[in-house]
């Protein structure tokens, strides 16, 4: 890398031209990074654990969770440090580095929501010929392939980048190194300027006029539908997935499509919109406009209550739980099988097991057994599902054995 600058650094103003400390700015994108880490971790704990969400959508959707916490890993923690120190300075090794990971991983965003807006056109377009398109196979190759053209693209432009001469100046008015930026100081800056219109429009418009090729057919078939129900519904899986493109293109194309000597002071503000708010938005506007997300996240939520409830009620039981008939206490014939109902087998049955649980439904288990079976026969997944006759189950159970595992748990 050529440098004909004076320093062997470069500075990043954001939003300050004299290094000033900036503790409220601090304090607002540190608010930012942190709700989008959680947003998109709490995403990825639900798609992950939740049974119903095992669909290829939700693959996606897990791995654009992922890509939300990585890229904005690689910008705001620097830009919370020259905030709140007034360090602005950085050197070109590491201000390479940063490119290289913010490109990388800003690419797999990209071509993500490309795979995505394709999930949906087939979803919508083509339904009985879905879970054949968008087997396991195919849904993984889409996304090593996405991961591997955003870092291999990244790994090209960011060698393009590092030889540069920069003689204009060693200041750079953005909050992190961008490569426009870059290419505003550089001297070079015609024939870079050029390079990064036609990485634009690789990785930018061409995914995007996909993704609006994608939502064309999709209108097009969803007013089609007869019933107002059915185009309620159809257009309702899509709604959130068209947000998240709309500001996301609509920040990105906005800032490297526009002219380098128009309106300069824009840049730092549309750069918030895609490595901050964009990745904090992206998991709340897929469970707020989600049923079947926002039911894992009660799921998560009820199963996460039952654990503290485990953990600090206290499980010790009684003469009186057991509900004495006025016989031998010693005599297991003694205790109704009622009591252990009533009293403490819900403290000891999982809260999947629903059946003879007081304030619980049987019918919860024909329910998840019906989407069990669903489930099988989308994914292909080869499965065994072993039913047991619970009919007066408890009455046939040998009661010297339970007063025996009860008393092996303490009492």
């Amino acid at each position: 890398m050529e440098n004909q600058t004076i320093s062997n650094s470069i500075h990043i103003l954001a939003f300050s031209y004299n290094g000033e400390k900036q503790p409220l700015l601090s304090i607002f994108f540190f608010f930012i990074y942190i709700s989008g880490v959680i947003n998109n971790l709490v995403m990825l704990t639900v798609t992950y654990n939740d049974i119903h969400l095992q669909t290829p959508m939700y693959f996606f959707l897990s791995n654009l969770a992922f890509v939300d916490i990585c890229y904005p890993t690689t910008t705001l923690p620097k830009l919370i440090d020259i905030l709140l120190t007034g360090n602005d300075s950085i050197t070109f090794r590491q201000c390479f580095i940063q490119m290289y990971f913010f490109l990388a991983f800003a690419g797999v965003e990209v071509t993500l929501l490309s795979s995505m807006a394709y999930d949906r056109y087939v979803a919508i377009c083509k339904p009985l010929r879905y879970h054949l398109i968008m087997n396991r196979k195919i849904c993984m190759l889409l996304v090593v392939g996405t991961w591997i053209s955003g870092f291999v693209n990244s790994l090209f432009f960011t060698c393009m980048a590092s030889k540069l001469s920069f003689c204009h100046s060693n200041k750079i008015n953005q909050l992190f190194c961008d490569v426009k930026a870059l290419a505003k100081i550089s001297c070079d800056i015609n024939i870079f300027s050029n390079i990064i219109y036609v990485e634009v429009f690789l990785f930018g418009l061409m995914p995007f006029s996909l993704n609006l090729l994608s939502y064309v057919n999709i209108i097009s078939n969803i007013l089609h539908i007869k019933s107002n129900h059915g185009r309620k519904k159809a257009f309702s899986t899509c709604t959130s997935h068209l947000t998240v493109l709309i500001i996301f293109y609509g920040s990105v194309l906005w800032m490297y499509m526009r002219p380098p000597s128009e309106s300069p002071n824009l840049d730092p503000v549309f750069s918030v919109l895609y490595i901050g708010l964009t990745p904090m938005l992206n998991p709340l506007i897929y469970s707020l406009r989600n049923k079947e997300v926002k039911n894992a996240l009660i799921s998560i939520v009820k199963k996460l209550e039952d654990i503290f409830l485990r953990i600090f009620q206290d499980t010790s039981f009684t003469d009186k739980d057991l509900q004495q008939k006025g016989k031998d206490p010693n005599q297991c014939g003694s205790y109704r099988p009622i009591a252990l109902l009533a009293s403490i087998m819900p403290r000891l049955i999982n809260p999947d097991q629903v059946g003879f649980i007081q304030g619980r439904q049987a019918g919860d288990n024909t329910r998840r057994a019906i989407n069990t079976i669903d489930l099988i026969n989308k994914t292909q997944t080869p499965a065994v599902i072993l039913s047991l006759d619970a009919e007066k189950v408890f009455d046939r159970l040998d009661w010297c054995f339970m007063l025996d595992l009860v008393q092996q748990m303490g009492v």
